[in-house]
Formats: structure tokens, sequence, C-alpha cells
């Protein structure tokens, strides 16, 4: 869940796989892989 309410959330994953959460959202991380890096970006958009 990204709690940020202004800030979207770019995952990056052990797969190489990345996706932006937006701000407020949730979602099953689990079924890209594990998340070994987040970047916090001034947008609501990655």
């Amino acid at each position: 869940m990204n709690t940020r309410h202004d800030d979207g959330a770019l995952l990056h994953f052990t797969t190489g796989r990345t996706t932006c959460l937006q701000p407020s959202g949730e979602m099953d991380a689990t079924v890209y892989g594990v998340v070994d890096k987040i970047k916090i970006k001034d947008s609501r958009t990655c």
C-alpha cells in the first residue's frame, strides 16, 4: 500500500520488472516477485 497521498512509488523486483504504485494505491506485489528497491517519485505517475 502506498500511503503517500501525492507521490507515486516506483517498485523494482528481483526479476528486473518495475511497476508504478499510484498515490494511496494498493496491489498484490507477490504476483511479480520480491520487491528489492523502492523509489518515491515527486509525481502521481512514475
